[in-house]
């Protein structure tokens, strides 16, 4: 593989990191110019460059490119989350970052096949996916690519989108971290003490739930909000569910909705007896 193309993405990460201190706008413009720049030269090296495999070529269009790529997109969410970022209190912030975590969720969620194909490092179809003279009418494609320039395959830049958004959805994470570990928490007070004595993930299970079914404060309770009142109140620690959903959306064998599933079941089976 010609070493030019990870001092590219290595030298472009490391002058984005020089701006981290800029105004929002300014760090904006110039990283807009960075990244069109290391993605130019990407190209000219690749025009010039004759891969001696075929794995050669899968592990710059799986790898190389979408991680070059990625910083576009980055850079302009990164930056609409923060010039659109609202005054208000932790609470409003949390709720606002939460909003755009589910954002990043469902485009993960429209395209779960590619996702999950790209999260396990799978490899199977990598000679149809990241090949560019390969038979991409085979390909169902999730979104509209251009490969008529020789510089692309169909999933090199859905792979690319998936890197942004995951960068993007960390920074978030780490935002309302802060923010919660910043904030007062809510406590009660009460005669009876109940104690979560469950799986962990099961309560992160039950907190989603409630959270995106709106049960909650006419639905305006934000999910951390909810994940601190189990916590209290049923003394458990959660920590960061965000972190822990990715273990329920990578559940294979088992149902998503493990927990639930197993909650309907006993229910359905009291009612039975009831009925009976």
């Amino acid at each position: 593989m010609n070493p030019t193309f990870e001092t590219i993405e290595s030298q472009l990460k490391e002058e984005l990191l020089s701006l981290q201190n800029y105004p929002p706008m300014e760090r904006y413009s110039a990283s807009v110019i960075l990244v069109n720049k290391a993605i130019a030269d990407l190209k000219e090296h690749l025009k010039t460059t004759e891969f001696t495999s075929p794995q050669e070529e899968i592990i710059f269009f799986k790898e190389i490119r979408p991680k070059i790529l990625a910083y576009k997109l980055q850079v302009s969410v990164e930056y609409n989350i923060s010039v659109n970022e609202p005054i208000g209190t932790s609470d409003v912030l949390i709720n606002y970052f939460e909003e755009a975590i589910k954002g990043f969720q469902s485009v993960f969620k429209l395209n779960s096949f590619y996702y999950q194909y790209y999260r396990n490092h799978f490899s199977e179809l990598d000679h149809l996916y990241f090949i560019r003279n390969a038979d991409h009418s085979q390909i169902p494609l999730p979104e509209i690519t251009d490969t008529e320039h020789n510089d692309s395959t169909p999933m090199s830049d859905l792979f690319a989108k998936f890197i942004a958004f995951e960068q993007v959805n960390q920074m978030i994470i780490n935002r309302i971290t802060f923010l919660m570990n910043n904030s007062p928490v809510m406590r009660t007070d009460g005669d009876f003490e109940l104690r979560w004595t469950g799986d962990v993930i099961n309560a992160v299970e039950l907190a989603y739930g409630i959270w995106l079914t709106g049960q909650v404060n006419d639905g305006n309770a934000s999910l951390n909000q909810i994940v601190r009142w189990i916590e209290t109140n049923l003394k458990v620690s959660i920590g960061i569910a965000q972190r822990k959903f990715s273990e329920i959306s990578r559940r294979k064998r088992l149902s998503i909705t493990k927990f639930i599933d197993q909650m309907r079941s006993a229910i359905q089976g009291k009612a039975d007896e009831h009925n009976s």
